[in-house]
């Protein structure tokens, strides 16, 4: 199952994803979406999905609470982001803390905390360039190369609160602002 939650504004630039996730159905690449979430974008979403392929395979759940997240995050094979922007996304990290790889265009700040081993980047936001990190990534998932343990325990060491404190502390000094001033 591929999964993705959000709010679904413009920044998220849903389109091209579901497109491309479109195409790979076509194309034969088996796989199942859930959406979760809300927004503006939500009924022009809807109104593609029932019109492609997608159709039988996606369903939309609405808003979502935390531990609906953490339960789908629990059954997903990859998390899916489409957004052009973003400046830490809660989503991405919540997903590593869970074990599921990512799968989405490059934006810096993702790319501060994840890497080839937890991310399948996306090359452009082009639904040719989503249909061909699908099928990259079911292709990688059916030979056992995404490693939910591994993943899971590397955001952890990410995350981890004594690591926000060293990093928060290093930046603080590195500023020339210490704790004894």
């Amino acid at each position: 199952m591929l999964f993705a939650v959000n709010r679904w504004v413009s920044v998220k630039n849903p389109m091209p994803m579901l497109d491309g996730l479109h195409r790979a159905a076509e194309a034969g690449q088996s796989f199942t979406l859930v959406l979760g979430g809300y927004g503006d974008l939500i009924e022009e979403m809807k109104a593609f999905v029932e019109t492609s392929a997608l159709r039988e395979r996606t369903r939309f759940t609405g808003k979502l609470t935390k531990p609906e997240i953490a339960e789908l995050l629990s059954k997903s094979d990859g998390y899916l982001f489409s957004s052009d922007y973003e400046t830490f996304s809660i989503a991405c990290a919540e997903a590593l803390g869970a074990g599921v790889p990512l799968i989405g265009p490059h934006i810096s700040a993702i790319a501060e905390y994840a890497g080839s081993s937890d991310w399948l980047e996306v090359s452009s936001r082009t639904p040719q360039a989503w249909e061909d990190a699908i099928r990259t990534f079911l292709s990688t998932w059916a030979r056992g190369g995404w490693n939910r343990e591994a993943i899971a325990f590397r955001a952890t060491q990410r995350f981890s609160e004594s690591r926000l404190r060293a990093d928060y502390r290093a930046a603080m000094l590195s500023l020339g602002l210490d704790d004894d001033k």
